[in-house]
């Protein structure tokens, strides 16, 4: 699962975007690119937009067929 510091409880809003955690100003680039930030807690709302947010659900992908019900290996 992708983070994003825009997702996070520890960013917050005022003049500028801001990391509690690690008492740094965040740009609003690094707010919007994933990262592996170890202290990263969902907070469930994004932080841009005020809007709730809900990851994605994984689906998997199906297989090409031909027309003759079997699957292609090359084109």
């Amino acid at each position: 699962m992708n983070q994003y510091c825009r997702y996070c409880g520890f960013a917050s809003e005022g003049d500028v975007y801001y990391c509690s955690a690690f008492n740094k100003i965040l740009s609003e680039r690094k707010l919007k690119h994933a990262n592996n930030c170890e202290q990263y807690g969902d907070c469930g709302m994004d932080l841009v937009t005020g809007k709730d947010h809900e990851p994605k659900e994984y689906k998997t992908r199906r297989k090409a067929e031909n027309k003759y019900g079997q699957i292609r290996f090359f084109r």
